[in-house]
């Protein structure tokens, strides 16, 4: 009991002291979180053409979810729409289809508990992380953000699109390699970015170590 007390006492004075700079945290965090979440959903919004999961047509068969497209089509949701490749857009080594994704791009489990409690515990440790994490600035909060922006995307969709997510790009050298959409990116970016710059970019004393190690 005298621990928790003290440890409580230690970090409510942490941030008494360094509300300024926790502020501009939490202001550059949920910026970027802002501006890259609403990236994700407006391309899904534009972009994304495929039966619905959610009207009557929707049914299940076999345990697959079957879907009718606005032509009348009968189509399984986690199918390629349009089902003809010479239909699909291009534009560059980027090309744009249309899938309903039941599972994770990370993960091999297609249990939605496990998914979206991940996504929770996600939610809540990014948005918790510039009141306890002494460390954190400004870059690294643009990039928890960023990851931040990506996770809420998914999540979003599972909630609102009976558990799956719109796909929608895909790359064109690859096109056997799956179909994706902008959080995914912005998870793998975000993360990859973060756990860089945590471990190599977190400081001018651990950049003058590198500095000395390279010379």
């Amino acid at each position: 009991m005298k621990l928790y007390k003290t440890k409580s006492n230690y970090w409510i004075r942490h941030i008494r002291v360094n509300k300024y700079k926790i502020l501009t945290l939490y202001a550059v965090l949920l910026t970027s979180f802002l501006v890259f979440w609403l990236l994700d959903q407006v391309t899904k919004t534009l972009l994304f053409e495929h039966g619905s999961v959610l009207d009557e047509n929707a049914q299940y068969i076999n345990g697959q979810l079957n879907v009718q497209t606005y032509n009348g089509k009968r189509i399984w949701a986690e199918s390629i729409w349009p089902a003809d490749p010479d239909e699909w857009k291009v534009v560059g080594f980027i090309g744009v289809r249309s899938v309903w994704h039941g599972g994770v791009t990370f993960l091999a489990t297609r249990n939605q508990f496990i998914i979206q409690g991940i996504s929770l515990v996600l939610h809540v440790s990014i948005l918790l992380s510039p009141l306890f994490s002494k460390k954190m600035n400004n870059i690294a909060a643009f990039f928890l953000g960023l990851l931040l922006g990506g996770v809420a995307g998914n999540m979003i969709d599972r909630f609102m699109f009976n558990t799956h997510v719109k796909d929608v790009f895909y790359f064109t050298f690859a096109k056997n390699s799956g179909t994706f959409n902008i959080a995914d990116l912005e998870i793998l970016i975000g993360g990859v970015l973060y756990a860089l710059y945590s471990l190599f970019g977190g400081g001018k004393k651990r950049l003058s170590n590198i500095q000395h190690l390279v010379a």
